[in-house]
């Protein structure tokens, strides 16, 4: 095995002088074989490089965008950078709900609720403000969270 690896990546050149025509047969067959196998293994890891570049290339696209944006906002003067956040209304803070008011520095969009699977939360929610006066939510046995945790 070893002279024929030694064969394949030609490290030696051994004589052919007193070999017969089936070795010789063999010998190109196993050098075939294994040039065949060293292709399929290059063609494999260029496959895999491309799908995993594939994959990342709307987020280099983003990365890339968000540089473009932060290069230009760079060009822009200090006034004219908090006259744009102002007028974006960054400073103001995003509402998550009625009275849940999050942190200032976003702009907010609202999506669609078009999600029509139902993943259960393990967290129990409950909306409204909440006070330390405020007793407990009482849960009803039967209710619909209890359906949807043994159901």
């Amino acid at each position: 095995l070893l002279i024929l690896l030694e064969e394949v990546l030609g490290v030696s050149t051994p004589s052919y002088t007193n070999t017969s025509w089936l070795t010789m047969s063999l010998v190109l067959t196993f050098v075939v074989m294994v040039i065949v196998g060293f292709l399929n293994i290059l063609i494999a890891q260029l496959t895999i490089t491309y799908d995993r570049l594939t994959k990342d290339k709307e987020g280099f696209a983003l990365k890339h965008r968000a540089q473009v944006c932060l290069d230009i906002e760079d060009l822009l003067t200090i006034t004219w950078r908090r006259k744009l956040f102002k007028d974006l209304g960054f400073h103001e803070k995003l509402p998550f709900g009625k009275d849940d008011l999050g942190p200032a520095g976003g702009i907010q969009v609202l999506e669609a609720d078009s999600c029509e699977r139902y993943n259960p939360d393990r967290v129990m929610r409950f909306t409204g403000s909440a006070t330390v006066t405020d007793p407990w939510p009482i849960i009803e046995a039967g209710g619909a969270l209890d359906e949807h945790e043994h159901g």
